[in-house]
Protein backbone atom coordinates (compact mmCIF):
# COMPACT_ATOMS: atom_id res chain seq x y z
CA UNK A 1 0.00 0.00 0.00
CA UNK A 2 1.33 3.58 -0.88
CA UNK A 3 2.43 5.66 2.15
CA UNK A 4 4.16 8.57 0.29
CA UNK A 5 5.23 9.98 -2.60
CA UNK A 6 8.60 11.94 -3.47
CA UNK A 7 6.66 13.65 -6.98
CA UNK A 8 3.48 15.76 -5.98
CA UNK A 9 2.57 15.88 -9.22
CA UNK A 10 2.02 11.99 -8.85
CA UNK A 11 0.22 12.34 -5.71
CA UNK A 12 -2.19 14.42 -7.46
CA UNK A 13 -2.44 12.03 -10.68
CA UNK A 14 -2.81 9.10 -8.04
CA UNK A 15 -5.41 11.21 -5.60
CA UNK A 16 -7.38 13.51 -8.44
CA UNK A 17 -6.78 11.88 -11.59
CA UNK A 18 -4.81 14.97 -12.21
CA UNK A 19 -2.23 14.61 -14.81
CA UNK A 20 -1.64 18.34 -15.57
CA UNK A 21 2.01 18.67 -14.84
CA UNK A 22 2.59 15.17 -15.76
CA UNK A 23 4.73 14.59 -19.19
CA UNK A 24 3.29 11.12 -20.19
CA UNK A 25 1.26 10.68 -22.95
CA UNK A 26 -2.18 9.37 -22.64
CA UNK A 27 -1.35 5.51 -22.97
CA UNK A 28 1.81 5.94 -21.03
CA UNK A 29 -0.58 7.21 -18.73
CA UNK A 30 -3.12 4.50 -18.47
CA UNK A 31 0.09 2.46 -17.86
CA UNK A 32 1.00 5.08 -14.62
CA UNK A 33 -2.85 4.44 -13.30
CA UNK A 34 -2.00 0.71 -13.70
CA UNK A 35 0.99 0.55 -11.83
CA UNK A 36 -0.19 3.07 -9.29
CA UNK A 37 -3.63 0.47 -8.28
CA UNK A 38 -0.81 -2.53 -7.86
CA UNK A 39 1.30 -0.53 -5.63
CA UNK A 40 -1.73 0.69 -3.55
CA UNK A 41 -3.21 -2.80 -3.07
CA UNK A 42 -3.29 -3.91 0.93
CA UNK A 43 -1.46 -6.93 0.16
CA UNK A 44 1.20 -5.48 -2.09
CA UNK A 45 3.70 -8.33 -3.34
CA UNK A 46 7.06 -7.42 -5.02
CA UNK A 47 6.85 -11.07 -6.26
CA UNK A 48 3.41 -10.27 -7.98
CA UNK A 49 4.14 -6.97 -9.46
CA UNK A 50 7.24 -8.84 -11.65
CA UNK A 51 4.52 -11.04 -13.13
CA UNK A 52 2.70 -8.30 -14.81
CA UNK A 53 5.43 -5.57 -14.66
CA UNK A 54 9.24 -5.26 -16.12
CA UNK A 55 10.91 -4.70 -12.42
CA UNK A 56 14.23 -3.30 -11.86
CA UNK A 57 15.77 -3.60 -8.57
CA UNK A 58 18.87 -1.33 -7.46
CA UNK A 59 20.72 -0.41 -4.17
CA UNK A 60 18.58 3.04 -4.13
CA UNK A 61 14.77 2.15 -5.35
CA UNK A 62 12.64 0.10 -7.37
CA UNK A 63 11.12 0.98 -10.38
CA UNK A 64 8.27 -0.54 -12.72
CA UNK A 65 9.09 0.59 -16.58
CA UNK A 66 5.99 2.41 -17.89
CA UNK A 67 5.67 1.60 -21.69
CA UNK A 68 3.42 3.06 -24.78
CA UNK A 69 1.48 0.23 -26.03
CA UNK A 70 3.20 -2.85 -23.86
CA UNK A 71 5.80 -2.04 -26.57
CA UNK A 72 8.37 1.34 -26.24
CA UNK A 73 9.26 1.63 -22.98
CA UNK A 74 8.98 5.77 -22.28
CA UNK A 75 10.02 6.21 -18.78
CA UNK A 76 9.42 4.38 -15.10
CA UNK A 77 7.60 4.92 -11.61
CA UNK A 78 10.73 4.24 -8.61
CA UNK A 79 9.90 3.56 -5.20
CA UNK A 80 11.40 2.35 -2.09
CA UNK A 81 9.34 -0.52 -0.71
CA UNK A 82 9.58 -2.87 3.24
CA UNK A 83 6.68 -6.12 2.71
CA UNK A 84 3.52 -4.48 2.02
CA UNK A 85 4.35 -0.67 2.09
CA UNK A 86 5.55 1.93 -0.76
CA UNK A 87 7.15 4.66 0.11
CA UNK A 88 8.65 7.77 -2.19
CA UNK A 89 6.93 7.33 -5.13
CA UNK A 90 8.35 8.90 -8.33
CA UNK A 91 8.63 8.79 -11.70
CA UNK A 92 10.73 9.42 -14.49
CA UNK A 93 9.90 9.97 -17.88
CA UNK A 94 12.08 9.91 -21.46
CA UNK A 95 13.40 13.45 -22.36
CA UNK A 96 12.32 14.99 -19.24
CA UNK A 97 13.98 16.35 -16.44
CA UNK A 98 11.97 17.22 -13.00
CA UNK A 99 12.63 17.49 -9.52
CA UNK A 100 10.46 15.78 -6.40
CA UNK A 101 10.97 18.42 -4.23
CA UNK A 102 9.14 20.99 -6.57
CA UNK A 103 6.78 19.38 -9.50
Amino acid sequence: MIKSFKSAALELYFRHADASNLPFCSTALAEVSEILIDLNLPDFDIADLRLLWTVNEYSDFTSVTVTVNRTEPTGAILFNYYQSQVYEVDYFCEGYSHDSNHD
